[in-house]
């Protein structure tokens, strides 16, 4: 996974979990955009963590948010609030 210059997570390889949130479990064999959701368009990707089997992807953002989202087999997709 890479953030372009233009705030667009772009990703490729293993779909496992549908971390692409397009609803399947293609695999991707070239750069392809993820569907961040209904993660603010205003905000900025300033971090992001994959698991290593590519299930499940979390976007630290700005404002100290943490967005996660795909299979939560083993607590990957964490919960996290902000104060």
């Amino acid at each position: 996974m890479v953030v372009g210059t233009d705030n667009v997570l772009v990703g490729w390889g293993a779909n496992t979990g549908t971390i692409f949130a397009d609803g399947t479990t293609t695999i991707r064999t070239t750069p392809s955009v993820v569907n961040k959701g209904s993660m603010p368009a205003s905000k900025q990707i300033l971090d992001i963590e994959t698991t290593t089997t590519l299930s499940a992807i979390q976007c630290l953002l700005d404002d100290g948010n943490l967005w996660g989202w795909g299979v939560n087999t083993y607590g990957a997709v964490r919960i996290v609030f902000c104060i």
